[in-house]
């Protein structure tokens, strides 16, 4: 089965948390990334934002900004508006923010996370044979609200 991708018929929205690093200090704690992503030349499982890339616009808003072990991080909310390969990872770099743990854009095993802490919170589709859309979320993992829970929080919407 085919996975329906943004913009279908079938999904109308995916809408993740993220664990980033850094606080925003002196940038927009939310906004729109429209930043073009292509992938590497020669490199298997790489991307980069670049102006020949492939058009590319992910929201997003902070909730949070913590400190951990005197280690800045924020928890993100990002929405996609396309869907791109590793999109949010590669937009969340490219602001300087990138996810913790994560080894291709950040720095793996940043904070412990031995993952791209990233996960997709919320996805909201038209199934088929239904008009009436359809919201499926899910808790924030249990890494997540570990991380969370152990660090001193500096500002919050939390959701």
């Amino acid at each position: 089965m085919r996975r329906p991708t943004v913009g279908t018929n079938h999904t109308l929205s995916r809408v993740y948390l993220a664990l980033a690093e850094g606080h925003w200090t002196n940038q927009s704690k939310s906004g729109l990334i429209d930043r073009p992503i292509e992938k590497v030349p020669e490199c298997f499982n790489r991307y980069q934002v670049a102006d020949t890339g492939r058009p590319s616009r992910t929201e997003y808003e902070v909730l949070s900004e913590f400190t951990y072990t005197e280690t800045p991080f924020s928890l993100v909310r990002l929405k996609l508006q396309t869907g791109r390969t590793h999109q949010i990872r590669v937009h969340m770099a490219s602001l300087s923010h990138p996810l913790l743990g994560d080894s291709i854009y950040g720095h793996e095993g940043f904070l412990g996370f031995d993952r791209a802490a990233l996960h997709s919170f919320e996805i909201t589709c038209q199934l088929p044979g239904h008009q009436d859309l359809a919201v499926f979320s899910s808790e924030m993992p249990e890494d997540f609200q570990k991380m969370i829970v152990e660090s001193k929080k500096l500002s919050s919407t939390l959701i």
